[in-house]
């Protein structure tokens, strides 16, 4: 797969998880109790969780890019 696509992806997906909040999660709160409540709540923290360790894989791909380019041009 081509690395600029799966970079659009990967950037997509941080993306939705950074927006996810607990109506994402069908959470009703007249109608749903304290657990529930809880439960949600955590689903919604691990999603941006995943999204921070996204955007640290994402930060670390461009700074190992630009390093591979910048030896490129020295080497030329």
């Amino acid at each position: 797969m081509n690395t600029t696509i799966m970079q659009d992806r990967i950037h997509k997906l941080k993306g939705m998880l950074e927006n996810i909040d607990s109506g994402d999660f069908h959470y009703d709160s007249y109608h749903s109790g304290r657990i529930e409540e809880m439960i949600v709540q955590s689903q919604v923290e691990v999603c941006h969780k995943i999204a921070s360790y996204l955007e640290e894989i994402i930060e670390e791909e461009e700074r190992k890019q630009d390093e591979f380019v910048k030896l490129r041009l020295k080497t030329k």
